[in-house]
């Protein structure tokens, strides 16, 4: 991708926001160093790996750890071959392969298997390696005392320090030449305070002489031994810490190959993971990829534009090759075809963007920009040349599978001569290029537009009642540039604008009555679509309302009958026993042949009238199930709203899936239903109302760093840590103050107390960082 185009888009602005997103150094890098796809099949395949990393994220799924910067560690290994590592080197690797464990965690909870294999299992040589230095080593890469080899010696020295000092004591008890009560430390060993006039009088050696000068310092021979033990000792202490280090180093430099290729495999997966996190921040969507070269973006929101960001929609045909866009100015031109422009290479980039459903763009091979001024002294170009120069660049090397991005074309000098060019630049690109976007304000322009059937002219909407622009786009009619209207604005002398109208010839005159009128059939329309929108609404609301009543009636009438054939069936069975009766007092009495028969014949016909009953009562249930939700009786189509499944939880429907299924938003989450599971919200839709909500608190770090804070800053920074975990739905995160004077981690602690968002918090584990770090879990409602 060219850096012209990179530049006039901000696209390296965008990546550098999706970075913060990264866990590792490694990543953050490869996200700035994105690759533009031209290749449908691999931008498929990212989309797919995104789409997978998103779910997990969103879901259970144990959020892997945040990674060190180990890349001074590998330049010192590639530039001092053969050079051992020191501790703190050695621990950071350590630290790093953690969080690779986390990552590849994460990612095997990947049911699909579309990430779950982007990192090679690891080694059990490497899996040793950091339990051994988790084993020996503590943050920021010294030796653990608690170490068995380093304990032992710890202790030989404090047996070698209690002995030298009860020594020293008894010498002082027993010496007349003494001063005070205890020895003092000067460079690692005991010696005995002396008055000065005694100096002479002490067999030993003179270390220094007080400030006073009235005491000497003084190391007696018998002392000396037990000072040498001491010093000896501690010595030990650091060959053996010097010992354990390097055997971690020796291990280390074996695993250099090794963790150099986990390195790369984790910048491509934290590329992904990046780009995930970002798009769950934005909201994003995932992009069509159009096959006839139609472009759409609905509801297009420019990422850099957080405050007052009108999104953007455009439609462009697959007829169109090229988009005259012109309006107001100021009124959101150059952001309109920015956005489109950036969009096409975010799309060819992640395939996730930040709009709604059903957003599509084509797949092009290069994207061509010239925005902004061009003007260069060193050069030797004006802003006319400047521009002529890019576009020249563009003309030559554009192919017919790219996008051109034209703004202000033909401006900077001659209105005619600048119109003429303009216009044969856009037929040149219409011919040699898959689409131009340009933003002009030449009436020329938007002639040849309007009378072009493969140019569409657009604009941007401005409002006469404000007398400013809405920032929103109107496909199909050419803008006014409302320059008199801007300048007045701007507070320009009335005389000047009245001068400057008067000024204005008829020829634009009656340019502008043509787009005057336009927009006004164009506002009528929309006003006439509005009122056939609601009094389809309205109709589609009666005839549900008519299907509800109907069912209801059917169901009163279901219930009507039911209740009949109890009465019916409770009469039968007491007929029944009153002739068993009947029959039982004939048995007591004469019995002849033609009254048994009778009898028989009577509760024959009363059974078959029970059975008739039943029938029809079931031909009436039947009619019922006819309109349960099992058959919607409403037509599905994208948008509506619907009640899914059998909790009735409320969606909106994105698309169908075939076969009768249908994929339905409910939440931030998307499922597939049959037809059967949907149904209609018992509401006025014509009081329903679309909120979107979005969210531009970043995303914690789960790993929270105030070491070298006070207090206040650390207590400030933990606070809006909770903030951001609360918002993003993050449940637990831990936060390193080290061990210091225990002011950082117990004024954090008593801050976690105190706070309501907070569940519980513990320190970290012995091999975490122990009383250095501390776990803090939220409530999350």
């Amino acid at each position: 991708m060219y850096k012209r185009t990179i530049t006039d888009l901000g696209v390296d602005k965008v990546l550098a926001l999706i970075s913060r997103y990264a866990l590792s150094p490694e990543g953050e890098q490869a996200v700035r160093q994105s690759v533009f796809l031209t290749d449908e099949s691999e931008i498929v395949h990212r989309q797919q790996c995104i789409e997978a990393i998103r779910f997990l994220i969103q879901s259970n799924a144990p959020l892997p750890q945040s990674f060190c910067d180990i890349r001074e560690v590998f330049a010192f290994m590639t530039d001092h071959k053969g050079f051992a590592l020191d501790g703190e080197q050695v621990f950071l690797l350590a630290q790093y392969l953690h969080s690779a464990f986390s990552l590849r965690q994460f990612l095997q909870c990947d049911e699909k298997g579309l990430v779950a294999n982007l990192m090679d299992s690891f080694s059990d040589e490497l899996r040793s390696f950091a339990a051994e230095v988790d084993f020996t080593l503590q943050s920021p890469g010294t030796v653990k005392e608690s170490h068995p080899a380093v304990a032992a010696i710890i202790a030989r020295i404090s047996q070698k320090r209690s002995q030298r000092t009860a020594y020293s004591q008894s010498y002082i008890r027993q010496s007349e030449h003494a001063r005070g009560s205890n020895p003092v430390l000067r460079d690692g060993r005991l010696l005995i305070p002396v008055k000065v006039e005694s100096k002479n009088l002490v067999e030993g050696v003179i270390h220094s002489v007080s400030q006073a000068g009235s005491t000497v310092f003084i190391e007696p021979y018998s002392l000396v031994n037990y000072n040498n033990d001491v010093v000896i000792a501690m010595q030990d202490l650091e060959i053996e810490k010097a010992r354990l280090i390097a055997r971690l180093s020796a291990l280390a430099l074996n695993l250099e190959d090794e963790i150099r290729k986990i390195s790369s495999q984790i910048a491509q997966c934290d590329w992904l993971y990046s780009f995930s996190r970002w798009s769950i921040a934005e909201n994003c969507t995932k992009a069509i990829l159009s096959k006839d070269g139609s472009m759409n973006l609905i509801n297009a929101r420019h990422p850099l534009i957080k405050v007052s960001c009108v999104p953007i929609n455009l439609y462009v045909p697959p007829s169109i090759k090229a988009v005259v866009l012109s309006g107001p100015n100021a009124g959101g031109k150059t952001v309109t075809v920015k956005t489109a422009g950036l969009f096409a290479v975010l799309n060819q980039i992640a395939g996730y963007l930040p709009a709604s459903d059903g957003t599509s763009l084509p797949v092009y091979d290069s994207v061509f920009t010239d925005i902004g001024d061009d003007q260069s002294i060193e050069a030797a170009l004006s802003t006319f040349s400047g521009h002529m120069n890019q576009i020249s660049f563009i003309l030559r090397k554009m192919t017919p599978s790219s996008l051109v991005i034209l703004d202000e074309l033909g401006s900077g000098t001659d209105g005619l001569e600048g119109a003429s060019i303009a216009r044969a630049v856009v037929e040149h690109c219409t011919a040699n290029a898959e689409l131009t976007l340009v933003t002009s304000h030449h009436d020329q322009l938007k002639q040849y537009a309007y009378a072009s059937p493969i140019v569409l002219n657009a604009s941007m909407e401005f409002d006469k009642r404000t007398q400013k622009p809405t920032f929103r786009v109107v496909s199909g009619v050419p803008g006014q540039s409302h320059a008199l209207e801007t300048a007045e604005s701007m507070r320009l002398p009335k005389s000047v604008t009245d001068a400057a109208r008067s000024y204005v010839g008829d020829q634009n005159l009656s340019v502008s009555a043509m787009i005057n009128d336009l927009e006004a059939r164009r506002i009528s329309m929309k006003e006439k679509e509005a009122e056939i929108d609601r009094i389809k609404q309205a109709l589609e609301d009666r005839q549900a309302s008519v299907s509800q009543l109907e069912s209801r009636l059917l169901a009163k009438e279901v219930a009507l009958k039911k209740a009949q054939d109890r009465e019916n069936s409770s009469f039968v069975s007491s007929s029944r026993k009153k002739l068993e009766k009947l029959v039982a007092d004939l048995k007591a009495g004469e019995l002849t042949k033609e009254k048994t028969k009778g009898v028989k014949s009577f509760l024959d016909e009363l059974d078959s009238e029970q059975k008739e009953l039943e029938s029809q009562t079931q031909d009436l249930d039947q009619q019922l199930q006819a309109l349960s939700p099992s058959d919607p009786g409403f037509e599905i189509k994208p948008g509506i709203d619907v009640l899914c499944g059998s909790y009735k939880r409320e969606g909106s429907v994105i698309r169908s899936a075939g076969d009768k299924k249908w994929i339905v938003a409910i939440g931030p989450m998307k499922f597939t239903f049959d037809e059967s599971q949907l149904s209609i919200p018992k509401r006025d839709k014509r009081f329903a109302r679309n909120t979107e909500i979005f969210i531009s608190t970043p995303m914690p770090k789960m790993t929270l760093d105030v070491r070298g804070m006070i207090l206040e800053d650390a207590t400030e920074a933990v606070a809006t840590q909770i903030e951001r975990c609360l918002v993003h739905g993050v449940g637990s995160f831990s936060i390193i103050h080290g061990y210091g004077d225990g002011i950082l981690s117990t004024g954090i602690h008593r801050f976690l107390r105190e706070s309501r968002s907070v569940e519980s918090f513990s320190f970290a584990r012995p091999e975490d960082g122990g009383q250095g770090k501390t776990y803090v879990s939220l409530y999350l409602s």
